[in-house]
C-alpha cells in the first residue's frame, strides 16, 4: 500500500464480516425467546402460595390496617417491605393484587 491509498487491505474486508452475527443465529436466539415465553404463558396460572403472605400485608394496609396481618397485636410477618408497598402502591391505583405483583415481577 502507498501512503496516499485509502483502499481497506483484503484482511479487514474480511474480519468485519465475521464479526457480523448471522441468520443462523439470529433464528437460535429468536426460537429460544419463543421457548421461553411459550413456557411462562403455559406458566401463567400458577401464583406461589407464599406470595399471598405480603398480597395479605398489602390488602390490610390498604384498608387503613397498617401493616398487620390481623386485628390485634402487630407482628411484623414479612421479610420483603418494598414488594409489600409497592403492590399496595398499584392496589391504591386500582389494580388487583394478584395482578400488581405479576406486574411487578414482570410476569405479564
Amino acid at each position: 500500500m502507498h501512503p496516499g491509498d485509502s483502499r481497506i487491505p483484503a484482511k479487514a474486508g474480511l474480519a468485519t464480516s465475521l464479526s457480523r452475527p448471522n441468520r443462523a443465529v439470529w433464528l437460535a436466539l429468536a426460537v429460544g425467546i419463543g421457548a421461553l415465553c411459550w413456557n411462562a404463558w403455559l406458566a401463567m396460572p400458577f401464583f406461589a402460595d407464599d406470595a399471598f403472605i405480603s398480597l395479605r400485608y398489602a390488602q390490610r394496609l390498604l384498608a387503613g390496617s397498617g401493616l398487620t396481618w390481623t386485628d390485634g397485636e402487630a407482628v411484623e410477618g414479612y421479610s420483603n417491605l418494598l414488594w409489600v408497598l409497592a403492590c399496595a402502591g398499584l392496589g391504591a391505583l386500582g389494580f388487583d393484587l394478584v395482578f400488581a405483583a405479576r406486574l411487578l415481577g414482570g410476569g405479564l
